[in-house]
């Protein structure tokens, strides 16, 4: 059977960085918003308690530039820190630019590259993400397929969503 498309995407370090981010921000920006709720309690609580036993408005305010750092911390440098060590992993495995190429079939896809070749059935896609040039296949077993926008032939970027959306609804 001929595919009714193709994708030819090379993973380079800036891609994958760009996919990760994309892919973290959401869950980093839900742990974000509770953290800063939790924070503002816990700044809340430190303000009365130091009120009420004679402390100092400014030792209140080097408790919220503290309880900030941590938040920037917690917010900011953990998700950069954990792309880099999920590219070292994928550029120790795979070269620092690997080729996929990406065959749509009408009921799964297909994707080869160096040491790769995996059948994915569309039913298996559990949400598609976008960046700025990424469309981002999310599988069920949280395994992800980051496919360049630029890189298609046979169908365009809207076909293909359109494609999965309709297979994804069908079952």
């Amino acid at each position: 059977m001929s595919p009714l498309a193709e994708n030819r995407t090379v993973i380079t370090r800036r891609l994958f960085r760009q996919g990760m981010l994309r892919l973290s921000r959401d869950n980093y920006g839900k742990a974000a918003a509770k953290a800063m709720l939790l924070f503002a309690g816990l700044w809340l609580g430190l303000l009365a308690y130091t009120l009420a036993f004679g402390g100092s408005l400014g030792q209140t305010l080097s408790y919220l530039i503290l309880l900030g750092l941590i938040g920037l911390f917690l917010c900011v440098y953990l998700p950069r820190n954990n792309v880099q060590r999920r590219w070292k992993a994928h550029a120790a495995k795979y070269g620092d630019a690997s080729e996929r190429q990406t065959l749509f079939f009408p009921d799964r896809l297909t994707v080869t590259g160096e040491g790769i070749e995996k059948q994915i059935p569309y039913s298996e896609i559990a949400e598609i993400k976008e960046s700025g040039r990424l469309l981002i296949l999310i599988c069920r077993d949280h395994s992800a397929v980051l496919l360049e926008k630029q890189g298609f032939s046979g169908a365009d970027i809207h076909e293909i969503k359109a494609l999965l959306h309709s297979a994804n609804h069908k079952e």
